[in-house]
């Protein structure tokens, strides 16, 4: 079985939430009962919700660049919001 190390990402809640975990197999019983994970550390940043969703919108107008990647017209800003809490979700899955 491969070791891995884990980031567990929750961006959600008004606050983002990371952990990292470490896997393996359970030594004491050869293996056999699957793995274990072990919590080595967690975080969590007051920086999430709409703070998230506004961050991510702002990214989806204008690249990661922080240049205007397309023409955007005010108007389209609500749908680029609901959008953008919408990957947060499902990224948060």
């Amino acid at each position: 079985m491969i070791n891995e190390t884990i980031l567990v990402v929750d961006a959600g809640g008004g606050t983002v939430d990371l952990a990292v975990l470490e896997t393996g197999s359970d030594i004491s019983d050869g293996g056999e009962h699957g793995q274990l994970y072990e919590v080595r550390a967690v975080t969590g940043l007051s920086f999430g919700g709409e703070d998230f969703d506004a961050a991510l919108g702002a990214w989806m107008v204008l690249g990661p660049s922080g240049d205007r990647v397309f023409g955007f017209q005010p108007s389209a800003a609500r749908r680029i919001w609901d959008e953008a809490e919408r990957v947060k979700k499902e990224l948060s899955v």
